[in-house]
């Protein structure tokens, strides 16, 4: 067995016949025993994790371009009645590989936005002004957006008195001004029940936000007929700013998941789509 060719003092499970109704069972309990032995040998004080990610790379770098191990071949030998349970663990490892090696190949060759698609801001993020606000009609009444690049929706909007903007980063709070500084949740609190048409949520939540989701669903049904939120998604934002800097963001993008969550638990049910690519996403709810 795999894992008392590691460890020999590791007690050696039992598994089904992949044809009996547990075989399932065994095969996740089987991947999840190599993780968590994984899982402790990487903790180890000695484990040399700078070594690991170096390596790691370099063999990114070597991996075959998509094609190599056959996955409708693999499939079949799982499927097949006489495949041991031994054999099936080997199995579903090289179907997992093979399929990591096409991804990975798929995302380095991906293509960038086509001509005329959605511009890239100043910090490299997608610039969703430009791609989502002619969607967002803000018809009559008062507009608030929040987050970063409220100065840049708010002209796209329609600049006026009946659209503001409301940024965590900005330098100083100006009452004359179309975009003042503060935090979403703690303006909303503020803001009179009802008294908003359109509140549009772009961006990265700041921490304190992102942390009181539930807070924020709350005041923003209690404040505002309409809501959208226009964000990144999270796995685009982690892929253009990197593993260590998005470890360590005091600020980062909320899933679509989340936000339909918190707004239907605050009575606000939404509906979300990608755009094409999937690089950033659009959720609205309206009064219900």
């Amino acid at each position: 067995m795999l894992l008392r060719r590691i460890d020999p003092e590791l007690p050696a499970p039992s598994y089904a016949h992949p044809g009996d109704a547990g075989a399932g069972a065994d095969l996740d309990a089987l991947i999840g025993e190599i993780r968590r032995e994984a899982a402790r040998r990487r903790a180890a004080p000695d484990f040399p994790i700078d070594e690991e990610a170096r390596r790691g790379a370099e063999l990114d770098g070597l991996a075959p371009v998509p094609g190599g191990a056959d996955l409708a071949a693999l499939t079949a030998a799982l499927r097949h009645p006489a495949t041991s349970p031994q054999d099936a663990a080997g199995l579903t490892a090289s179907a997992v590989a093979a399929l990591s090696v096409r991804l990975a190949e798929l995302e380095r060759h991906r293509p960038g936005p086509p001509a005329g698609g959605p511009a890239a801001g100043a910090g490299g993020a997608p610039d969703l002004a430009v791609l989502w606000a002619a969607e967002l009609a803000t018809g009559s009444g008062a507009v608030m957006v929040a987050g970063p690049d409220a100065a840049v929706w708010v002209p796209a909007l329609g600049a006026g008195a009946q659209v503001h903007g409301v940024e965590p980063t900005a330098a100083a709070y100006a009452d004359d001004g179309p975009v003042r500084s503060g935090g979403l949740l703690d303006h909303l609190r503020n803001v009179g029940s009802g008294s908003l048409a359109l509140t549009i949520v772009v961006g990265a939540l700041a921490g304190p936000d992102a942390e009181r989701l539930d807070a924020v669903a709350v005041e923003l049904a209690r404040t505002s007929a309409r809501v959208a939120v226009c964000c990144e998604a999270p796995w685009a934002w982690r892929r253009r700013v990197g593993d260590a800097a998005a470890d360590t963001a005091p600020d980062r993008p909320v899933g679509p998941e989340a936000w339909l969550a918190a707004l239907d638990r605050a009575g606000r049910p939404a509906s979300a789509r990608y755009s094409d690519g999937g690089g950033t996403y659009l959720l609205t709810c309206s009064t219900p």
